[in-house]
C-alpha cells in the first residue's frame, strides 16, 4: 500500500529523523506520552548529538499526525508561493481543504475531529538535551523547552434560524524561528540547524541520523 502522500511530502521536505519527530504517533494503535530523537546538528556554532524528547499527556496517534502535516504543507506552499516577507508564523488556512488533503487515500476527519487534534498539537513540549555519553539519560542536562503549535484559534458564527455554523476563521501559530528558517530556505528546529530546504528533491544524503 503507497504511503499517505502527506507522509511523503514530509519526508522530502524535512528528512529524517525530523520528520520522524514530526510525524510522532503515526501508525501507533494507542496515545504515548513521551517519545525521544536523536540529532547531529549545529546548535550556537557548536555541532554535536542532541536529544528531543516530545513529551505531552497523549501523544498523536493512528492517522492524527496528517493533520499536522497538512498545516505543514500549507505553510510550505505560503513560503514558496507568496513573498516569503508577507508569512508570518501564525496564519490562517481553510479547514475544508485540510480534511481534504488529509482524506486524499480515504482518511476521514470530522470537523470537530480536526479541531481536537490541534488541539492536541498545542498541548505538546519539546525539551532539547545534550546527548552524554557516559552519562545516564536521565542526567542529561535540558537546554530548552519548547511548543511547535503553540495556539489555535477560531471563529464561527450562525444568524438566527440557521441551520449550520459558518467558519470565519482557523488559524494557527507555529513556532517562529521554525518560519523563519524556511522564509530563508533553512530547516531550524529547537535552536539547531539542519541544513537548507531543497524543495524539488529528496533528502537523500542529508546528514541526519536515526531517532532512538
Amino acid at each position: 500500500m503507497p504511503e499517505h502522500p502527506l507522509v511523503e511530502f514530509i519526508y522530502s521536505t524535512f528528512g529524517e529523523p525530523l520528520g520522524d519527530l514530526l510525524l510522532v504517533g503515526y501508525g501507533s494503535q494507542q496515545e504515548g506520552q513521551q517519545a525521544s530523537f536523536k540529532f547531529r546538528a549545529p546548535k550556537g556554532g557548536v555541532t554535536q548529538t542532541w536529544i528531543v524528547d516530545v513529551t505531552a499527556y497523549a501523544l498523536p496517534c493512528g492517522r492524527e499526525p496528517l493533520v499536522l502535516a497538512a498545516l505543514l504543507k500549507f505553510l510550505v506552499l505560503r513560503v514558496d508561493l507568496d513573498f516569503p516577507d508577507k508569512v508570518t508564523h501564525s496564519f490562517e488556512f481553510d479547514m475544508e481543504k485540510l480534511l481534504a488533503e488529509v482524506g486524499r487515500d480515504g482518511t476521514r476527519f470530522s470537523v470537530e475531529e480536526a479541531e481536537e487534534i490541534i488541539e492536541k498539537y498545542t498541548k505538546i513540549s519539546y525539551t532539547l538535551r545534550e546527548w552524554k555519553t557516559k552519562m545516564p539519560k536521565a542526567y542529561s542536562r535540558a537546554r530548552a523547552k519548547y511548543t511547535f503549535l503553540s495556539s489555535y484559534t477560531t471563529f464561527s458564527y450562525g444568524d438566527a434560524g440557521d441551520t449550520q455554523v459558518r467558519r470565519l476563521i482557523d488559524r494557527v501559530t507555529l513556532y517562529e524561528n521554525f518560519v523563519e528558517g524556511l522564509k530563508r530556505g533553512e530547516i531550524t528546529f529547537a535552536g539547531m540547524s539542519l541544513g537548507e530546504r531543497q524543495p524539488e528533491r529528496p533528502f537523500a544524503n542529508f546528514p541526519f541520523v536515526l531517532s532512538l
